[in-house]
C-alpha cells in the first residue's frame, strides 16, 4: 500500500541503512577471502575457504532479511524529477542485485558439496551436506559462481555510479537517504 507522499520519509529507516552497509561490508569481506584463499598458505587456506563460505551464508540470510525488512519498510518517496524509465532501470537493478546475493551462495553451497567438501559455519557446526558428490558437476557450478561474482560486481558499481549520480549530479539526495543521520543530511518528516 502506497505512503501518502506527505508522509514519506526523506531518508531509509535505521533498519535499511544498517543492513545496506552490513550487506557491503559483508560483499569486501567475502570477496577479500576469496581472493586470499590461493594466495595464504596451505595451513591456513582450510580456515579462509571456510570463513570465505560462512560469510557467504550470513549474506544471504541478511539478504533474506533485507527482503522481508521493505515488505514493512516506510521507503523514501522516488525524485520528482526521476523518470519512469529511469525508475524502472532503478527498480530492475536493485531486484537484480537481491536475485544474485540471493543465488551466489547456494550456488556456493551446491559447488562444495559436489566436491565433496564440507562447510563449517564459522569453523564451529557442520553444515550437513545436502547433495552427493559429483566432480563434474561441482566444477560447472564453480564456473557459474565465479560467472555470477562477475556479475555482482557490475551490479554493484552500476548501483553505486547510479548512488553517486543521484547524489553529485542530480543533487537528489540518493545517497544522503541512506547514510547515518547526521551525515549528508538531515533527516525530518516533511
Amino acid at each position: 500500500m502506497p505512503i501518502p507522499a506527505d508522509s514519506a520519509p526523506r531518508a531509509y529507516d535505521t533498519v535499511m541503512k544498517s543492513l545496506h552497509w552490513l550487506t557491503l561490508a559483508l560483499i569486501i569481506a567475502v570477496f577479500a577471502l576469496a581472493s586470499a584463499i590461493d594466495l595464504v598458505p596451505r595451513p591456513i587456506r582450510d580456515t579462509v575457504t571456510q570463513l570465505h563460505r560462512s560469510i557467504g551464508l550470513i549474506i544471504w540470510v541478511v539478504t533474506l532479511g533485507r527482503l522481508a525488512w521493505r515488505q514493512f519498510a516506510r521507503l523514501p518517496d522516488w525524485p520528482a524529477s526521476l523518470s519512469p524509465a529511469a525508475r524502472t532501470a532503478t527498480r530492475a537493478s536493485e531486484f537484480a542485485l537481491y536475485a544474485v546475493l540471493l543465488l551466489q551462495p547456494i550456488l556456493g553451497l551446491v559447488h562444495t558439496y559436489a566436491d565433496g567438501e564440507t562447510v563449517r559455519l564459522f569453523l564451529l557446526v557442520n553444515i550437513p551436506a545436502m547433495i552427493g558428490e559429483n566432480k563434474a558437476f561441482a566444477n560447472g557450478v564453480l564456473a557459474a559462481h565465479g560467472a555470477v561474482a562477475n556479475a555482482l560486481l557490475v551490479l554493484i558499481g552500476l548501483h553505486a555510479a547510479m548512488g553517486l549520480f543521484g547524489q553529485f549530479w542530480r543533487r537528489d539526495n540518493a545517497l544522503a537517504a541512506l547514510l547515518p543521520r547526521g551525515i549528508g543530511q538531515s533527516v525530518e518528516p516533511r
